[in-house]
Parts: C-alpha cells; sequence; structure tokens
C-alpha cells in the first residue's frame, strides 16, 4: 500500500511540474506574441486601416485580432479557475484545439494569397492552393481523435483543478506533420518562382521575399518538428500542448504582418492609374512602405512623370526614393506614342547591369525597390541626397575646385571602364541578352530616329520640324553630295541596326549615355556615379555608345556649361580607359564612335541649343565634318577617337 501511495504521490507531483512547466510557456508565449501586436500596432494604423477592403487585408485582421481571443482561450485552459470539472476542461481545450486548427487554416490562407500576388496572379498557382486546402481539411482527422482521447481528472487539491492523465500524444504529430506539408509547398512554390521570375533580380524588396519566406520556413519546420518529437513522449504532454496552443497563435502573425512584404497586389482588370501630377503619386503612395513625406515633381526628362519622395519609413537606410511613371504617350508631346514595353527593358536591363557590376564599382546602377507593371510605375534608389546630373557638376563651383582635374580624369576612367566592360561582357550573349534587347524595337526606332533617319532632312531643310529649325538652320548651306554620303552612311547604319546581331560586332548597348543621364553622387576619393534611364538599351555597334557620350560632353563645353579642359580630360581618359579595357580594337570602332559623335551635333544642335545662332551653326557644320570624316583613316589617325584605332 506504502509503495503504490508513493507511487501515486510521485505521478501527482511530476503532473504537477508538467502543469507549471506548461503554464510558463504559455505566459512566456502570449507575451511575445502581444509584445509584437504592440510593436507594430503603428504600422497597422498607417499602412492597413486606410487601405480599401480586400482580401488579404480581411484575413489579416480576422487572424491579428482572432489570434488575440486565442490567446485567451488558451490562457484560460492552462489556468482554470477553482472548481472546473474535468469535463469542463476537457471541453476548454477543445475550444483552444479548433481554435487554432482555424488560425492555421487562415494564415496557410494569407500564405498563399501572397503567393499568388508574387507569382504575378498566376492561375496555376490557385490551382496549386487545392492541395493545402484538401491538407487542412485532413488534419482535423487526427486533431479531433486526440481531443477524444484526452482524459482529465479531479484533482486532490482544490487550488489545481482537473489533472490530464491521459490521451494519443501521437496523434498530434500526424496534424503537425500535415501543417508542414502546407509549409513546404508555399516555400517550393516562392522558391520557383523566385528562380524562373525573378532570377535577375537583385532588388531588396526581391531580397526580403526571399529571406523572409525561407526565415518563416524554417520557423515553421523547426516548430513543427519540435512539436512533432515532443508530442512522442508522454512526459512532455503538458508543454507540446502549450507550446502547440500558442506558437500556431504566433505563426499566423508572423506571417501576415511583416513591414518588408512591399506594395499591395495590384488588380490586373482594373484601369492602370495615371500619376501624372502630385496628389496622384501621393494617393497611390499612401498606405504602402513607400509613403511619403513629401512627392516632389522632377522636371528634368522629356518622356516621362518623374517624382522624388522624402520617406516616412528609411529604405534600407535611405530617407528618399525615386518614382518614374511612364504613360503611352510622351510627357511634354502627347500626341508622340511610345509603348509602355519600354519600362520592361529598362527594370531588366538595369538589373542585369547591376548584376554584373562588383560591389566595389565606382559607376553603378540605382537599384530597382519595386515595379508596377499595370500602373507603370519604378520605384528606384535616389542615388543620394547631393547627386547631380554630369553637366551640373561640370557647372558647378565643385568643378572649379584645385582637385577638379584629378576629379574630372577620375570620371573619364571609371566611365571608359563601365561601359567597356558591359560590351564586352555582352559579347558572349551571357543569358540572351543580346537576342531579349534585339527584340527593343522602340528603342532601336528611337535612336535611329536621332542619329540616322533625319540626319539629311536636318541638312537638306526638309526635315517635318523646319518650321522650327529654320531660324537657326536656314543660313547653313552643305553640299547635297556630302548630304548625299551622309544618308548613304546612315542607312547603313539603319540597316545594321535592324539587322539579326552579329556575333563579335554587335554588343548590348546602353543607348542614351548623354551627361543628363549621368549622375554623380559622391566626389573625390569616394566618387560615386549613377548611370540611369535604360528604356531604349538595346543590341547595337558599341561605337554608338562611345560617341553619343563624347559629343553629348563636348556639346556642354559649346554652351559654357562645362570648361574645355575639363570636357577634354573627361574625354580623353574615357577613350583611353575603354581602349584600354577592350581586348580587341578595329578601326570600326573609332569609325562608328566619330559617325556619332558627329551625329549627335547634327541633330541635336538646334532641338536642344546649347548657345545663340552661332553656337548652333558651328556644331551643325562640325558634326557634318565628323561624319563625312568617320571613314578618312588619315583624319581618324589624328582625331580625339585615334585612341581606339588598333595599336
Amino acid at each position: 500500500m506504502a509503495d503504490a501511495f508513493s507511487n501515486l504521490r510521485e505521478v501527482f507531483f511530476r503532473l504537477l511540474a508538467e502543469r507549471q512547466v506548461s503554464q510558463y510557456l504559455d505566459v512566456a508565449c502570449c507575451t511575445l506574441m502581444v509584445a509584437d501586436y504592440l510593436h507594430t500596432f503603428p504600422r497597422e494604423v498607417k499602412l492597413i486601416w486606410p487601405a480599401r477592403w480586400t482580401l488579404p487585408k480581411a484575413l489579416f485582421l480576422i487572424v491579428r485580432y482572432y489570434g488575440l481571443v486565442n490567446v485567451a482561450f488558451a490562457l484560460s485552459t492552462n489556468f482554470p479557475s477553482p472548481g472546473t470539472t474535468p469535463s469542463t476542461c476537457k471541453a476548454m481545450l477543445a475550444q483552444v484545439g479548433v481554435s487554432c486548427a482555424v488560425l492555421v487554416i487562415l494564415s496557410d490562407a494569407i500564405l498563399f494569397v501572397r503567393l499568388y500576388g508574387f507569382s504575378g496572379r498566376d492561375k496555376r498557382i490557385l490551382a496549386l492552393s487545392v492541395v493545402p486546402v484538401g491538407l487542412s481539411a485532413a488534419t482535423s482527422a487526427p486533431l479531433v481523435k486526440f481531443l477524444r482521447s484526452v482524459l482529465y481528472i479531479d484533482s486532490p487539491i482544490p487550488s489545481v483543478p482537473c489533472l490530464q492523465v491521459a490521451g494519443e500524444y501521437k496523434l498530434l504529430g500526424a496534424v503537425f506533420t500535415l501543417a508542414l506539408s502546407n509549409g513546404i509547398i508555399a516555400m517550393l512554390g516562392m522558391m520557383v518562382i523566385m528562380y524562373y521570375k525573378y532570377k535577375t533580380n537583385r532588388s531588396s524588396l526581391i531580397k526580403a521575399f526571399y529571406r523572409d519566406g525561407i526565415g518563416y520556413f524554417v520557423f515553421l519546420g523547426g516548430k513543427f518538428w519540435t512539436l512533432t518529437a515532443m508530442s512522442s513522449q508522454k512526459s512532455n504532454k503538458f508543454t507540446g500542448l502549450a507550446v502547440t496552443n500558442i506558437v500556431l497563435n504566433f505563426a499566423p502573425i508572423v506571417c501576415s504582418l511583416h513591414p518588408r512584404c512591399g506594395m499591395p497586389t495590384v488588380d490586373p482588370s482594373s484601369t492602370p492609374l495615371s500619376l501624372t501630377s502630385v496628389p496622384a503619386t501621393e494617393a497611390y503612395l499612401a498606405n504602402t512602405p513607400f509613403t511619403g513625406e513629401s512627392v516632389t515633381f522632377l522636371t528634368g526628362g522629356l518622356i516621362n512623370y518623374l517624382y522624388r519622395v522624402q520617406l516616412l519609413v528609411p529604405i534600407q537606410g535611405h530617407r528618399t526614393v525615386i518614382l518614374k511613371h511612364a504613360q503611352p504617350v510622351t510627357r511634354d508631346l502627347q500626341d508622340a506614342a511610345w509603348d509602355l514595353k519600354r519600362q520592361m527593358f529598362e527594370v531588366e536591363a538595369m538589373m542585369r547591369v547591376k548584376q554584373h557590376l562588383s560591389s566595389s564599382s565606382t559607376v553603378t546602377i540605382p537599384e530597382i525597390y519595386h515595379f508596377d507593371t499595370h500602373n507603370a510605375v519604378i520605384i528606384m534608389e535616389a542615388c543620394g541626397p547631393n547627386a547631380v546630373t554630369l553637366a551640373q557638376y561640370l557647372s558647378s563651383s565643385q568643378a572649379l575646385s584645385s582637385s577638379c582635374t584629378d576629379t574630372a580624369k577620375a570620371i573619364g576612367i571609371a566611365l571608359g571602364e563601365f561601359i567597356s566592360s558591359i560590351h564586352e561582357w555582352s559579347r558572349g550573349n551571357p543569358g540572351g541578352i543580346l537576342d531579349r534587347f534585339d527584340d527593343n524595337i522602340q528603342g532601336k526606332e528611337s535612336s535611329a530616329n536621332f542619329y540616322y533617319d533625319r540626319l539629311a532632312s536636318t541638312l537638306d531643310h526638309s526635315d517635318k520640324e523646319w518650321g522650327v529649325l529654320a531660324p537657326l538652320l536656314a543660313d547653313v548651306e552643305v553640299d547635297p553630295a556630302k548630304i548625299e554620303l551622309v544618308s548613304t552612311l546612315a542607312q547603313g547604319y539603319r540597316s545594321n541596326l535592324f539587322s539579326k546581331p552579329v556575333p563579335g560586332r554587335d554588343v548590348f548597348v546602353m543607348g542614351d549615355l548623354w551627361d543628363g543621364n549621368i549622375l554623380v553622387g559622391d566626389h573625390g576619393p569616394n566618387l560615386r556615379i549613377f548611370v540611369i534611364d535604360w528604356e531604349i538599351a538595346r543590341t547595337d555597334l558599341p561605337g554608338s555608345d562611345v560617341g553619343v557620350f563624347c559629343g553629348g560632353i563636348n556639346f556642354l563645353v559649346r554652351g559654357g556649361k562645362a570648361a574645355s579642359n575639363l570636357a577634354s580630360v573627361i574625354v580623353e581618359n574615357f577613350i583611353d580607359a575603354y581602349a584600354r579595357c577592350s581586348p580587341i580594337l578595329e578601326d570600326s570602332l573609332a569609325q562608328d564612335s566619330l559617325f556619332h559623335w558627329g551625329a549627335y551635333y547634327v541633330f541635336w544642335a538646334a532641338r536642344y541649343p546649347p548657345g545663340g545662332k552661332e553656337v548652333i551653326q558651328a556644331l551643325v557644320k562640325e558634326g557634318v565634318d565628323l561624319l563625312l570624316s568617320s571613314r578618312d583613316t588619315e583624319f581618324l589617325a589624328q582625331s580625339p577617337v585615334r585612341g581606339l584605332l588598333p595599336k
């Protein structure tokens, strides 16, 4: 009898000890959950409450606030009041079990809604959701069997009512395994989408999706593995139940609320927004991670709508981003159509080039934070608070300092190495880059319009814009034979541009490498340069980039916007660096560069005047000379592009 009593007492105190540990875990997990709620509540008020009602918003709020209700259920189950009967304790346990099951199903729904949005609303993801629904439903069978198997008895101590003494705890292992399966499916889906849809994207937003998705999966996997192991150990039954109740409660919150999850999913059937004003842009950004303290319209550019956004919450430590919005027509010429596909090419070009560059590169590309294809919006890095265009920098007081020549040299070298590196890298057609950007027909048409199609018409006074050009160019007379030769050369370049890429001849080009698309951030030893506006990136001759850059820099000199000595330093070092980084130099590189240099002068002099009438006419005449001399071997040997000739 004494032994039996001793054994009974030992069992009783063991049950009390397990109950105490279970209660400690209960309180700790509930405290963690409530602390998380209080910490994220201000963000919820700012980002979630004002948003329009959608299925994701409804699921989020249900899980978030019903989770707190479930906390009360869990605490009442593990801290029953004195006098609670065994049948009541079992009913309370059943209540918590069902409540947790509902929360798990809802949190799985949020997980798959997120996956659906991340996939770009791929219908196959909807079909895949049948599997997790089935698995969630399948968990009900072992859960119900477990709840029925649990046995409570009266406690001999009035202050410790209803002790749990039995239950088929291995059934919990089946519940946890089925729940884990949903996490595995979601994780695999995320990884597949990441690989095929975003494998070239290195933006922080995509990284956050990847990092958080993997992190959450590891969290879920570890949790369920632990619970499965614990559920098979009878001595840990109370601990297992407590962790089950609370962690399943906490998991939906981790899953559904994360400040870096990005912008809301866009309804592809809705009418695209027109962000052509500051108020419209502010409304678009409201209740997103990019909500701004202020939105400022930027006047630079002729095609798109640009805004500088001062953020309420920094992105990677930056308080400012740039929003670029496109319309199917140009900003300043509403009758000029411009296909929105240009943004697709721009984003892909920026991501591919940024991925190619080393982190230590002086020249880099702004990071893409968000790309909304439906509303034609790109949100990107602002390149620093002091970033200015190369033209602005060369006309600033900084450029006139004692170190200006050293800085000009560094700029020329950095840009020459950068563009040469891009050209040489692309020759091998990595990832099909030449094939992909050979499809940028709009970019090619734009380039042909600037540098090939309208050279002759500008010179023979037959251009469609002659009414505007006449006051500036009517006095410029060019020999018709020279105009014919210019036209022949230009049409040859046009033919090459629209023909199938030739390996070794054609490369991936930035396409618009003028000083307005080059931003200078930090100066001096910490020189940082950003190249922006990649809409007309395409497959073309490398000399097209070189010539446009050199023509644009010298354009600044003619307009008095840069000292000629600084421009010469930049161009000379640009060409030297480009040649040094090019394993093979051919006459055609110098010829093509000089032709595009001259074409830049002829086309843009009167359309983007750098100075008065005399300056414009002198530029056009010099441009004609460069165009015609691009095939003159002796001239090339003495020209500014002589460094590109074979040694």
